[in-house]
């Protein structure tokens, strides 16, 4: 299941889940030992879920009862190396010292400690021990890692020498490819430097590949914990062969009249009926009126349903099912000779034709392949399609209940004479590229640049594009993380497509029959996590129309259901073989709850998922695993290879998201998915907030806390539409709430502006400035996200007059006052959000404010303001991108106010609104007609209203004093992931006590900042910037004036901020680094200099 409060990244747990249980151990001889193994297990389960403290004391508890458990003595250890308080990793280095020198052949203490002693600058002990570790054990390329750093400084020969290894050992190691590269490039080796950071970036999103870091679960199996007790072994490989002899599928009631003629006779399954059980649908496999077969499935068998609405529907080729509109039931697209059809279930079971209405019929065409697919990547699916006497097309969702024709703008209108299509990451870029298959060469190959922009003469294709293909398919057959494409022709051969030297595809003879075979599909036929190619003749099927897939027990993984092709049209299932492993499965869903917004398709159609299952990797796509024609809708099988139930789960989300899942680890909300032996799990995408903007926790004079984020004005790269970014303002002065910010026990104000979601932060510079005031005088600042009117300026409001509305009421007539009296994070309440856009409501949300008196108009030292405090739920650039196609505009607040005349008059359109978390914005009032007593706010954004008045600005009053305090400190550093909490109202807040070290995101590529000191970056605004990534942060540091705590506190930020969603100009890397205007030569100099921290991907 989803984790909707905190998901916890299933990468760090591989090692710890697969070896943890929670039972107590077998009894050990005694009740004291059976109870201390008991703990060191249940330590080791905190462990993998980063509750360091908790396992520090449970482990210290061990070692105390019984000193001589040796790896206990060294898990506690662990324990506390990964808690990182200030002197864990000096305690932690200690206790492994101690027990290196008693126990100089434990690897795990050698190993440890040599980590901890290159940490801490000693690498000639670090590279002592490792050695003698690698002389009785060179097989670990964790080691061979660390050796390598031991030696870089003093013997970049051997270091170069070490990386290779580790890297023949682990062709995943992506730090060992980045530290080969680099060192081998100081030496001047070119040549081995190109090639290994080259393999680095191409590993980037890679599920299998890896990360060093000291952290627990990415320093390898000698860094994991290991408490006592047997993991459950592996069963033993069943006996027999992976299918069994076909057979007629068995029908409940009267024998069908079985259709004789040349039909289409092809199968798809779906659950038709909402009962959690797999139907079939075979098209043109009866005589009569009713000449589709449907099968529904109850708890005796197939059992025909003659007068379905789908039953009755003439000329069908085939049937495409997936979840078109989102309320979770299955909708069927009928693929015919003549206009297509398609069908919406509705909550009442009855399903629609909603082909007019939706304009999803494509002409009167032979279409003979259909596939529905998210082929733009903004959250809905699309129907792509194959004719075979006109043009292919594609129909892009409207998400209003429409489809609209781009194969003109996108050049697939040119693929006429269709066959089959295929959609798939042909070239390897996380989005997915379009394959028309056509009746004779050449066919179209177009490849995804998104927003609807397409390549179709990449050269490296030209030989796909040449070849004689009747039917494609693609997955990753050999578990490298990269999807494969497998093409078979007319003589039966079956090819792989992989590139050369020249990054050219060539083509590899996998399998070659007598003729071309009814399908094509990649399945895990055995169970064990391997894919294999399955045709007819795999299959021990003769004379067949088509087959295809069908799940009919998620234990025993994927039966076949097949139509003859001459004769009667009885359907032959070919069961699961004996000699099969178990499996478990997995349903994907964008969103479990049809009133929310939601990032990914429906079904989750071009998700990755990765499952690790022990050391074995199974990779594989969401999508169709044969070759069509149509599409089922049915769970994603996982061989288990024996084991009792996959390790963990990563799903790499068509909206870029990640996800990991492992077992029995949920939230509050549930347990999570089981991922074992015989269960269906229905995995749902978190919906989380992955993207902002830098947050800021300040130090209150007894702990960090959280306040906002800043620098949302600074976003760069942001999508409005196709084509046009929005202009980010590279500077915030964001006023601090009272009580926020106070000297710590040492008599410093400190604060941190961290990333704790998927993107970078490029900080310029930072500093406080503080106003010490009369009595009864404020601060606000000229601060908000303008759109339209007058730019905010930053410039701090002084005011001593209040004027609180007196009534308050929303366009539904609703009295809100209490809402927007007060600053109580208890915002007005909004109308019905537009599920279909984050952010963006249904209907306008409209509230006038009353006021007991005019307001008073502009004068030389008199200005009027309207203070606004409250928090937005942004769209992402993904939203942007689809809400452009729907024409579903973002409509910014627009300011009215009513006159003495009564009449309403617009003061200002679309002025903006608070950039971000909770804050107070502000926009000037000198529009307002004589005697305006009332002002409206409308927008169809989802902005939350907390607080709502009119405060009159004037000159700073003589006793008012300025103060400008710099940082004296600027420590950068990997400060975790803090723990998020949703309030209502989307209100976020964070526990700064709580941190992970890792968290469900990836890096964008590219040259980081080094941790530690970056005071220097931070001094002036001359794009010399610090590049903060996620799970990083600055903590500032100022010596405070006198009577700090009585101070208004406003903090200076200059920066940007980029986010990673797949519609960002440049998101996936950190460049263009911007501020290049305000870079001279030094600050150049500067920025590059501390520039030596190279990340991407996880």
């Amino acid at each position: 299941m989803n984790t909707l409060f905190r998901p916890e990244s299933a990468v760090i747990l591989l090692a710890a889940v697969a070896i943890v249980g929670c039972e107590d151990p077998p009894e050990s001889g005694t009740v004291a030992r059976g109870t201390a193994d008991a703990d060191h297990r249940r330590a080791a389960g905190l462990l993998s879920r980063y509750d360091y403290d908790d396992a520090v004391q449970l482990l210290s508890t061990v070692v105390e009862g019984d000193p001589g458990r040796t790896d206990a003595r060294i898990d506690l250890a662990i324990a506390t190396m990964n808690r990182q308080e200030e002197t864990d990793e000096a305690d932690a280095l200690a206790m492994l010292d101690a027990i290196h020198a008693e126990s100089p052949d434990d690897p795990r203490a050698a190993y440890l400690s040599s980590v901890l002693h290159l940490r801490a600058g000693n690498d000639e002990i670090a590279a002592t021990r490792l050695g003698r570790l690698l002389d009785v054990d060179d097989a670990d390329p964790f080691t061979w890692y660390h050796y390598g750093l031991a030696q870089e400084r003093r013997n970049p020969i051997a270091a170069v020498a070490a990386y290779r290894r580790a890297t023949e050992l682990d062709p995943y190691q992506r730090s060992g490819w980045y530290r080969l590269g680099s060192v081998a490039a100081r030496l001047g080796e070119d040549d081995t430097a190109d090639d290994a950071l080259a393999t680095f970036e191409r590993l980037e999103d890679n599920p299998r590949a890896r990360t060093v870091r000291p952290i627990y679960g990415r320093l390898g199996p000698k860094s994991m914990a290991r408490p006592g007790g047997d993991g459950a072994a592996r069963g033993a490989r069943p006996e027999g062969g992976p299918w069994s002899p076909p057979v007629p599928l068995s029908v409940l009631g009267a024998t069908p009249a079985w259709s004789t003629g040349p039909g289409a006779r092809v199968p798809s399954v779906a659950d038709l009926d909402g009962d959690g059980r797999l139907d079939l649908f075979i098209a043109e496999a009866l005589e009569g009126d009713a000449p589709n077969l449907v099968l529904l499935r109850d708890e005796d068998g197939y059992r025909p349903t003659i007068h379905h609405p789908l039953a009755g529907i003439e000329d069908v080729r085939f049937a495409a099912f997936a979840d078109v509109d989102g309320d979770g039931r299955t909708d069927a697209y009928l693929g015919r000779r003549g206009p297509n059809r398609l069908f919406l279930r509705t909550d009442a079971g009855d399903w629609v034709d909603a082909t007019a209405a939706s304009g999803t019929e494509d002409g009167n065409h032979d279409t003979t392949d259909a596939r529905f697919v998210d082929a733009d990547h903004d959250g809905d699916l699309d129907i792509l399609l194959a004719n075979a006497d006109g043009p292919a097309n594609l129909l892009n969702n409207d998400r209003d209940g429409g489809f609209t024709s781009i194969a003109d703008r996108i050049g697939l209108n040119v693929a006429t004479d269709g066959v089959r299509v295929l959609s798939a990451d042909l070239d390897g870029t996380r989005d997915l590229d379009l394959l028309v298959i056509r009746d004779a060469p050449p066919h179209l190959v177009l490849l995804n640049d998104r927003l609807w922009n397409y390549r179709v003469d990449d050269v490296a294709f030209e030989a796909i594009r040449r070849a004689d293909l009747v039917l494609a398919t693609s997955g990753d057959l050999d578990g490298d993380g990269v999807m494969d494409l497998v093409t078979g022709d007319r003589s039966g051969a079956i090819h792989r497509w992989e590139r050369n030297d020249a990054g050219v595809f060539e083509a590899t003879l996998l399998h070659s029959f007598d003729a071309p075979p009814a399908n094509l599909a990649m399945l895990d036929p055995d169970g064990d996590g391997r894919f294999e190619i399955v045709t007819n003749s795999t299959l021990g099927l003769e004379d067949t129309a088509n087959w295809t897939p069908l799940l009919e027990d998620s234990r025993r993984g994927f039966a076949a259901l097949s139509m003859p092709a001459t004769g009667e049209a009885t359907p032959m299932l070919v069961p699961p073989g004996p000699g099969r492993f178990d499996f478990t499965a997995v349903e994907l869903a964008g969103g479990d709850d049809p009133t929310q917004s939601i990032r990914s398709n429906p079904d989750g159609l071009g998700a990755i998922l990765a499952a690790r299952i022990d050391d074995v990797w199974t990779i594989t796509a969401n999508l169709p695993p044969d070759a069509g024609p149509g599409q089922s809708r049915q769970p994603v099988p996982f061989g288990l290879g024996g084991a009792p139930t996959i390790s963990y789960l990563l799903v790499d989300w068509p909206d870029g998201l990640f996800q990991g899942e492992v077992p029995g680890l949920g939230d509050a909300m549930s347990t999570g998915p089981s991922l074992a032996a015989g269960s269906v799990d229905r995995i749902v995408e978190t919906q989380r907030q992955v993207s902002s903007c830098p947050v800021l926790f300040t130090h209150d004079g007894e702990g960090f806390r959280f306040v906002s984020d800043v620098l949302g004005v600074g976003g760069v790269g942001y999508l409005l539409e196709p084509g046009v970014y929005s202009e980010p303002r590279p500077f915030e002065r964001f006023p601090m709430p009272a009580n926020a910010l106070a000297p710590d026990a040492d008599g410093r104000l400190r604060l941190v502006l961290c990333e704790p979601m998927e993107e970078v932060c490029y900080l310029d510079a930072a500093e406080l400035v503080g106003w010490s005031l009369p009595e009864g005088w404020s601060l606000a600042v000229d601060e908000r996200l303008a759109i339209l009117g007058p730019p905010a300026t930053g410039a701090p409001i002084l005011y001593r007059t209040t004027l609180d509305p007196v009534a308050a009421t929303d366009n539904r007539g609703e009295d809100v006052l209490a809402s927007v009296r007060l600053d109580d994070l208890k915002a007005a309440p909004l109308p019905t959000l537009d599920h279909r856009f984050i952010g963006r409501l249904a209907e306008p949300h409209v509230v006038e404010l009353e006021f007991a008196a005019p307001i008073p108009t502009s004068t030389d030292d008199r200005r009027p303001w309207l203070l606004m405090d409250g928090w937005v739920e942004y769209p992402y650039a993904q939203t942007m991108f689809a809400a452009w196609q729907a024409e579903a505009a973002y409509e910014a607040p627009t300011l009215e106010a009513r006159g003495a005349d009564g009449v309403w008059r617009v003061v200002q359109e679309q002025f903006g609104y608070p950039a971000g978390m909770p804050r107070t914005s502000a926009f000037p009032l000198d529009g307002i007609p004589e005697g305006c007593d009332a002002l409206r706010l409308s927008t169809n954004q989802e902005i939350y209203w907390d607080r709502l008045r009119v405060v009159i600005g004037e000159p700073a009053p003589p006793e008012a004093k300025r103060v400008t305090v710099p940082p004296t400190g600027a420590k950068f550093s990997a400060i975790g992931f803090p723990r998020r909490l949703d309030a209502p109202q989307r209100r976020p807040d964070y526990d700064w006590t709580d941190r992970t070290p890792v968290w469900d995101v990836r890096h964008q590529r590219g040259r980081y900042t080094a941790f530690g000191d970056v005071l220097p970056l931070l001094e002036t605004a001359d794009g010399a910037v610090v590049t903060i990534g996620p799970g990083e942060g600055v903590e500032l540091v100022f010596d405070p004036p006198p009577d700090a705590e009585k101070i208004h506190w406003i903090l200076d930020t200059h920066g940007w901020c980029k986010d990673r969603d797949r519609f960002t100009r440049d998101g996936e890397t950190i460049e263009p680094i911007p501020g290049e205007d305000r870079r001279d030569e030094a600050a150049n100099m500067l920025l590059e200099s501390h520039r030596t921290r190279m990340e991407a991907g996880r």
